[in-house]
């Protein structure tokens, strides 16, 4: 790659734990969930997956190609075999399974020669002209979001399971298109550039920082900067940079756009087909990570505070006195049980103010609700039960 730069990582985060250290029981739902996929991937055949990136490079074909998303006339072909490389990847890590590992090798192994073929960094499986006609702002099915895919694909190869040659591949991917960029660029204008970004282009973004980490090559971090700021490559370039803008962005996300942190009625005004998207429910779900947070119950003030209880898993919690919040901080996970007893006692409480004809006024109260008041000095009123 063309720079080297300095890579300032931001501190206190929370890591993901290695998949290299997780194995699920296999006759666990998970287990054999786990299987299920597993068994998918060592169906897929590998001269089918690759059989269009053979044809963009001028190689021999053999088989049939899929049909679906990776059939020959499907504008973003190709996607798939980055998904599946990723796939493959994460499940390998997962089981150590030797046949898939062969699998997973060997395509790689063909897109490489792919590549090598083409000779200018380029891969994919349409030509590049698709990138001639996002330049010129013409109608196209989002190349840059196959392209995503791919480099993802072999990223994660890399990450996962230790190839380097899927490393080699990536970085002189994102030369081509950092070329392309600066083309672009300096025949027109940055701004025509950003014109041309009105497209979707998946997590171009993520992918390249992902890549910053490793190489902390300043080409990606230019390169990102020139696409849409989606949420995982905000989240992962504040990660890395500390950009503070990158943190920016996605406070109005989760507290102005997340639906979850709105009122009833303006959740049923966006209902609509498009919500349920598998897609953005698989890229929020890349956000989701565990963290120690406060849980504040209150102890109201109408509660016995001698027979008041709280346990946390069956352990007794320390309670505050009445009238103040019991804040319980911990990393919290599924099936925890939070059991809380508040008696309610009837109490007196006086009535401010004062009239000629009562003594003492009072009223007396359950919970929160005033039963009745103003008490005569004749009249007297038991609160011990």
């Amino acid at each position: 790659m063309k720079n080297s730069g300095g890579l300032v990582e931001v501190y206190g985060l929370l890591n993901e734990v290695s998949l290299h250290d997780v194995r699920l029981e296999s006759n666990s739902m998970y287990g054999v969930a786990q299987q299920t996929n597993l068994e998918y991937l060592l169906m897929l055949d590998v001269d089918r997956l690759v059989w269009s990136f053979m044809k963009t490079a001028g190689l021999e074909i053999r088989g049939k190609p899929y049909g679906g998303w990776e059939k020959p006339e499907m504008e973003v072909r190709g996607h798939f075999v980055g998904h599946y490389l990723s796939a493959t990847a994460q499940m390998w890590a997962s089981t150590y399974n030797d046949s898939l590992g062969e699998k997973m090798y060997a395509v790689v192994s063909a897109l490489n020669e792919c590549q090598e073929k083409m000779g200018t960094g380029y891969l994919s499986a349409f030509p590049s002209e698709q990138f001639d006609r996002v330049e010129a702002i013409q109608p196209v099915w989002a190349p840059y979001y196959t392209i995503h895919k791919i480099m993802a694909g072999l990223l994660d190869q890399y990450t996962l399971a230790g190839n380097p040659k899927s490393l080699n591949m990536t970085t002189w991917m994102v030369d081509y298109f950092y070329d392309r960029v600066q083309n672009v660029i300096t025949k027109y204008t940055i701004q025509r550039h950003w014109d041309s970004l009105n497209e979707e282009f998946g997590g171009m973004n993520d992918v390249l920082y992902r890549l910053y980490r490793i190489t902390a090559d300043d080409i990606s971090n230019f390169h990102a900067n020139t696409h849409i700021p989606i949420v995982i490559g905000s989240q992962l370039r504040y990660e890395i940079t500390g950009d503070p803008i990158s943190k920016f962005f996605v406070s109005p996300l989760l507290f102005d756009t997340n639906l979850s942190r709105s009122d009833p009625k303006r959740l049923a005004s966006k209902l609509s087909k498009e919500t349920g998207e598998s897609c953005t429910t698989y890229n929020m779900l890349k956000n989701e990570t565990s963290a120690p947070s406060t849980l504040n119950l209150r102890i109201p003030s109408w509660t016995d505070s001698s027979s008041a209880k709280a346990s946390l898993n069956g352990e007794n919690l320390s309670l505050p006195p009445p009238g103040n919040f019991l804040s319980i901080t911990k990393g919290w996970g599924s099936g925890e049980k939070i059991n809380m007893e508040l008696p309610m006692n009837l109490r007196t409480e006086a009535i401010k103010g004062k009239l000629v004809e009562f003594d003492e006024p009072k009223k007396l109260i359950n919970k929160e609700n005033s039963l009745f008041g103003m008490l005569v000095k004749e009249y007297w009123a038991r609160t011990e039960k």
